[in-house]
């Protein structure tokens, strides 16, 4: 049993130096170079507040007849909608095309990076997307920077968008994994032009000599969501641990049959 545990040690350390190389081979394809991209136009960025207050209440209770104090409560309901231009960003030649935003109070020079990756829209050169915007008391993270911030109830914040080009790499780690891709960032654009909004009163800060563009695509994020849904690389590293982790069972059980066989004819000889 001691030679099996020794061997069974053995597969799990080839597993953790086999998914170190992995990692650092994914790593090595994700810092290659980022071609730029043209940068896009924020055409507009609107504030709007549906919020309303539900005065207090009283009911009576179906079965008891008691009254029932219903206090009264605020719903929030704030959005931002933002119209993106693409300009001179062709997406003719393939890849996954990608918006970020970001804001900054209008006195700070802090960005901080409010979406995750919003999809182009092939189809029009307009992309409209809208946020669902938190409560004002609900703090969120920028990551990769780890910077907090939220959406005030009154003052000024500047919006900026960037466009990105993702594409699926092959890792080229051979047999049996030829097949094997990453997405990779492969290019980027500048931050566009940035528009202001202030809190606490609609906005339209658009060019109203343009006729309002008609939405080709509407997303609602929620802001308390980081990045939805697993993208192919993540998938394919799950698929990688589940291969090594069944060929270490296989290997570990193969090793217990056969030596618990010959520990049997050894058995058998000696009686004989």
């Amino acid at each position: 049993m001691k030679t099996i545990g020794r061997v069974f040690l053995s597969c799990v350390l080839v597993n953790a130096l086999f998914f170190g190389f992995v990692t650092d081979f994914n790593t090595v394809h994700a810092n290659s170079s980022v071609a730029q991209l043209p940068a896009p136009e924020l055409v507009s960025v609107t504030y709007n507040d549906y919020s309303y207050d539900v005065p207090a209440s009283t009911s009576k209770d179906p079965f008891t007849g008691k009254t029932i104090e219903h206090p009264a409560y605020h719903i929030d309901n704030r959005t931002l909608t933002f119209t993106i231009n693409k300009k001179n960003i062709s997406t003719d030649h393939g890849g996954y095309f990608y918006y970020l935003i970001r804001m900054k109070g209008a006195f700070s020079n802090e960005w901080n990076t409010i979406t995750s990756k919003i999809t182009l829209d092939h189809t029009s050169p307009l992309t409209t997307v809208v946020l669902a915007l938190p409560s004002p008391e609900t703090i969120l993270t920028s990551n990769p920077g780890q910077n907090y911030y939220y959406y005030p109830l009154e003052g000024k914040a500047d919006f900026q968008v960037q466009a990105q080009e993702w594409r699926q790499v092959p890792t080229e780690l051979g047999p049996p994994f030829e097949s094997s891709h990453v997405e990779t960032l492969r290019a980027e654009s500048d931050w566009s032009n940035t528009k202001t909004v202030t809190f606490g009163q609609y906005s339209d800060n658009g060019n109203t000599n343009q006729p309002t563009p008609s939405p080709s695509q509407t997303s609602s994020l929620d802001q308390t969501e980081s990045q939805k849904g697993t993208n192919l690389s993540e998938r394919n590293l799950s698929e990688l641990v589940l291969t090594a982790t069944l060929g270490t069972i296989i290997v570990t059980l193969t090793i217990a049959f056969v030596y618990k066989r010959n520990k049997t004819k050894s058995q058998t000889i000696l009686v004989s």
